[in-house]
């Protein structure tokens, strides 16, 4: 433009293009200072306030909003001044590298919310920075250090009161006092790199609590995945605590917990004392390794327990189920704990598919390595034991199964394993109605050696036993060659068969053979043919059975009656 296109020099301005880009003007300088001095200030309204960018900032705000401020540690971003940054990188808790830390931002707008050691951090000048949290927090950006030195019971209480998804990272984790978790949790370790210790004088009820306030559904919990080894006084490695009115727990998951060392109450125990309607239901307790069991009182509906591995004193598996509940599935585990497995009261509870030995002296109720009775109004109904391997090794007057105030219990593909001489492999009590026995193998619990099943059946309806009949005047026929002893058998679907053969004086019309045993009795009379025989000569004749039990041949005149073919329904 040449030399003519400038303007006339103006004291202490500067020149520069005007605003076209076609010419230059004279520029005032700001503040009436040189620019140059403006721009190497560092007042608010200075220095990169006085440069722009392309987005119609300037230099000052990307640095103070755009830009992250990086400090080593809580500490530090704490004492950054909110005027001058609002965001912010923490490379670590307590120092950079340790595991802590994340990306913060300084929200203008709250001026209220309280410091919780993670989330929120409160500066000394009163900014509440905020942690940026994409899919989970970390124990260590609560300040948990996991060293086993220091104390992380308060950290960890943070991070599991604040957080709703948690991940306990690599570390050993010292606990004073129990942690408790009142909301759903995604609450996760490392496996075996994720460990908790109890102190020495740990004496709270359990490590871990999970209780939900009064009144209050919450779904969707998930505990899982670390090592716990007290070194206190613990009762329980878990307590689900619904004690409260209206407190409820559903949808939870326990699994793939190592307890490393023994507690004096349980792996898991539910308290729920009340009782509340429902309590724990449609929940999942699987892949955990335990030196103690689980008590399950007053426990809901649709409960599995399955691939866990329980042992040293006390129940494997206690269950006590609310009358209105139904399904408790306990399955594919090993169970060798002192006091095996009990069901106090229950509807549609399984045992599948368990390996339950008693290598210690057993200390439970009821003489058997699982136990189901039930002294109270309900009867424990639909109980399925199948395809276990159950074997009660040394102690030698335990019984493998004990069934007692049952209805429609099934005991069937088991294989069994008690003393040939003293013990039991079933013992069905006098209350328990409609067990059925099934294609289970006995052994000897001494040399593991075939024998024969030792059944003491006292209950009402067994079926897939045959039944010894008390004869009332007539006699089994002597010679082995026409048959089996008079009995009596049910198969599970109600249909009763009787077999042997019987001699004696001539038969008059109406005369009772023997009584069947209650459970073994039609609903009404029912009538059905035997073949009878008069001297030489072989025929078919009436036999009716009554609802009170007796066995009666219609037909006068008979010496010998054969039973083999005769059945009815109890149905």
């Amino acid at each position: 433009l040449g030399d003519s296109a400038l303007p006339t020099p103006v004291a202490n301005n500067v020149i520069g293009w005007n605003e076209t880009g076609n010419g230059f003007k004279n520029y005032a300088p700001v503040d009436n200072s040189l620019l140059s001095l403006d721009l190497a200030s560092g007042a608010v309204s200075k220095g990169a306030a006085l440069i722009g960018t392309v987005d119609g900032g300037t230099v000052a705000l990307s640095l103070s909003s755009k830009l992250n401020r990086v400090v080593d540690s809580i500490t530090a971003l704490k004492a950054l001044d909110k005027t001058k940054y609002t965001r912010a990188f923490v490379t670590g808790y307590y120092a950079a590298g340790d595991g802590g830390g994340g990306a913060y931002w300084y929200d203008s707008t709250d001026t209220t919310s309280a410091d919780n050691g993670g989330t929120i951090i409160v500066a000394t000048d009163g900014a509440r920075w905020k942690l940026i949290v994409e899919s989970f927090v970390t124990v260590k950006q609560f300040g948990a250090k996991g060293d086993n030195m220091a104390d992380d019971t308060a950290k960890m209480q943070n991070a599991a009161s604040v957080a709703n998804s948690i991940r306990v990272t690599d570390g050993t984790y010292l606990l004073s006092s129990s942690v408790t978790m009142a909301t759903p949790k995604d609450f996760v370790g490392y496996g075996a790199k994720t460990t908790f210790n109890t102190t020495a004088g740990f004496s709270a009820t359990s490590i871990f609590s999970i209780a939900p306030a009064s009144g209050t559904d919450p779904k969707g919990w998930n505990v899982s995945n670390f090592e716990v080894t007290n070194n206190g006084a613990a009762t329980n490695i878990f307590l689900l605590d619904i004690a409260g009115v209206g407190e409820y727990l559903s949808k939870l998951t326990i699994n793939k917990i190592i307890s490393n060392t023994a507690v004096s109450g349980y792996f898991v125990e539910l308290l729920n004392s009340i009782p509340n309607t429902d309590g724990l239901f449609t929940s999942v307790f699987e892949d955990n390794w335990s030196l103690n069991g689980y008590y399950l009182d007053n426990v809901g509906d649709s409960v599995i327990l399955q691939r866990n591995t329980t042992t040293g004193a006390g129940y494997g598996y206690f269950v006590n189920q609310l009358d209105t509940a139904s399904h408790i599935l306990i399955k594919d585990g090993n169970c060798t704990s002192a006091s095996g497995i009990y069901i106090k009261r229950g509807y549609n509870v399984q045992i599948d598919s368990m390996q339950i030995e008693m290598p210690v002296t057993f200390t439970g109720l009821n003489s058997a390595v699982v136990s189901a009775t039930n002294a109270l109004s309900t009867l424990i109904t639909n109980l399925q034991i199948t395809r276990n391997s159950i074997n009660t090794q040394a102690n030698t007057t335990l019984a493998c199964v004990s069934v007692d105030w049952t209805d429609n219990t099934q005991i069937d593909n088991n294989t069994l394993y008690c003393n040939q001489t003293t013990g039991n492999h079933i013992v069905i009590g006098a209350n328990a109605r409609n067990t059925y026995i099934g294609a289970n193998k006995y052994y000897s619990s001494i040399d593991g050696a075939e024998i024969a099943a030792r059944i003491t059946d006292s209950g009402v309806g067994t079926m897939g036993l045959w039944k010894a009949a008390t004869l009332s005047t007539w006699t089994t026929l002597a010679d082995p060659a026409n048959g089996f002893p008079v009995g009596f058998f049910k198969q599970r679907d109600g249909e009763v068969m009787l077999r042997g053969n019987l001699t004696g004086a001539a038969s008059t019309g109406g005369q009772t053979l023997f009584t069947l045993h209650s459970g073994f009795r039609p609903n009404a009379k029912a009538y059905t043919r035997a073949v009878f025989a008069n001297g030489a000569t072989n025929s078919q004749a009436l036999t009716q059975i009554l609802p009170t039990g007796e066995v009666q041949f219609v037909t006068a005149g008979a010496t010998t009656v054969y039973l083999d073919c005769v059945s009815f329904s109890t149905r």
